[in-house]
Order: C-alpha cells, then sequence, then structure tokens
C-alpha cells in the first residue's frame, strides 16, 4: 500500500511537471515583419512617404528591429519592447522620370522575418 502511494505521487509529479513544460516548448510562434502600405507610388519631384512597421511573435517581447529606407537605416531598435512604428523618410528623384526605392524590414527575436516593399516617384 505504501509503495503504491509513493508510485502514484511519483506519477502525479511527473504528470504536473511535463504538462507545465510542454506548453512553454510550443508556445512560440515565429517572428513576423509587415510593411503598411508595403508599395507606394507618387507623382512628383521629391515627396515624404510614411511606413507603418509592425512585428511580434518570437519568444521574447523583446524585438531587434531595423529598417531601411532604400537609402539608410532609418529605424534602429536592438531593445523593442512595443510591437510598431511609424517611419517618415523623404526621397528626390532628381531628373529621372521615375525612380524606385526598395525598402525592408529586419525583425529579429529567437527567429526572424523580414518585410520588403517599396517606393516609387514618377513624373506622370
Amino acid at each position: 500500500m505504501k509503495f503504491l502511494k509513493k508510485l502514484s505521487v511519483s506519477i502525479l509529479g511527473g504528470a504536473i511537471l511535463l504538462g507545465s513544460a510542454v506548453p512553454n516548448a510550443f508556445a512560440a510562434e515565429p517572428t513576423y515583419a509587415g510593411l503598411s502600405p508595403a508599395n507606394e507610388t507618387k507623382i512628383g519631384t521629391s515627396a515624404y512617404f510614411t511606413k507603418k512597421l509592425s512585428w511580434g511573435g518570437g519568444s521574447t517581447n523583446t524585438y531587434y528591429v531595423e529598417y531601411w529606407n532604400g537609402i539608410t537605416t532609418s529605424f534602429y531598435d536592438p531593445n523593442a519592447n512595443y510591437y510598431s512604428a511609424y517611419d517618415t523618410s523623404y526621397y528626390n528623384k532628381g531628373s529621372l522620370s521615375t525612380k524606385t526605392w526598395y525598402t525592408s524590414l529586419y525583425v529579429s527575436n529567437g527567429t526572424s522575418d523580414t518585410a520588403s516593399g517599396s517606393v516609387t516617384l514618377k513624373d506622370r
């Protein structure tokens, strides 16, 4: 009887321990990155473009975030503990009839993701 009681307690304790560990092992969802609008076109020689940068998922609530606006890294936070930001950047195509800059948002948190987009200025 004493043996069965010890065995029951051991099995119950093991089940509780495993049960509490399993959800944590599979709880992390993949890190994701998003740009909105992803691709945007304006008419004119120069203009400001605003992108909403968003991210989430991963294994913790702290993210490494880097946004390339096609010219330079215009947004950078190696310890972001929030899930979105806005970036407004100025573009000038000069005398070209059309110019496109390719943008990217890189986010890392256990896993990583990259969102790509573009901004275009054109005459007509």
